[in-house]
């Protein structure tokens, strides 16, 4: 494939001796890889002495996965599309967060954001400064709340569990504010704290036990 921007040139990488190196390079952001289809993908290393070596190749597939939820946030050129994907590679299914830009009619970003028990449905709402709100069920007490921002960027994660009146939900208000309603925020340290003052029973007093 032809690369979007011409020939690929990256800043050189210096590799001090007996030391690895690592890059992370976006291909979707290289290439277009709008289809749906099967790659293989290889690095190719040019020493500053014009030697160079081909890495080992590697192959992975774009595939369509399955829409839950889609809203149109802007008008006009400034127009995306947000939508919420779920696929299933093997036994369990992962959402995936995907954003189009309407006017090109080009995918923009996807990326994962995390493991998702799908026989309970998402529920998904764009709250009045275009961010994206969604609720899902990750685990069977867990459920993860996201806020992905206007420029396509996970920018909130919070988790919640079943609160007295049943499992969480969104609440979208009339002034355009989106928040969780019905459920427990999970805090982390919180319970961590509460854990660490349970007594162990190797502290128990001897007299009593004695």
């Amino acid at each position: 494939m032809r690369p979007l921007g011409g020939v690929l040139n990256f800043q050189a990488a210096k590799v001090p001796v007996g030391r690895s190196v690592a890059k992370n390079i976006d291909l979707a952001s290289v290439f277009a890889l709008e289809s749906y289809g099967n790659y293989t993908v290889y690095a190719v290393v040019t020493l500053p002495t014009g030697e160079s070596f081909q890495s080992a190749r590697n192959s992975f597939t774009v595939t369509k996965g399955r829409t839950i939820y889609e809203q149109r946030v802007g008008l006009g050129k400034k127009a995306r599309d947000y939508r919420l994907i779920t696929f299933a590679p093997a036994n369990k299914s992962y959402l995936y967060f995907q954003a189009e830009l309407v006017d090109q009619g080009r995918v923009a970003i996807t990326y994962p954001i995390g493991e998702i028990l799908v026989f309970r449905k998402p529920q998904a709402t764009v709250d009045k400064a275009g961010d994206l709100h969604a609720l899902y069920l990750a685990a069977p007490d867990r459920y993860m709340h996201i806020r992905i921002d206007s420029q396509g960027r996970l920018a909130e994660k919070k988790i919640y569990k079943r609160g007295a009146v049943g499992d969480p939900r969104l609440v979208a208000f009339a002034d355009g504010e989106v928040q969780v309603a019905g459920g427990i925020l999970h805090d982390a340290k919180k319970q961590a704290a509460q854990r660490a003052k349970i007594r162990k029973i190797s502290e128990r007093p001897s007299a009593l036990f004695n």
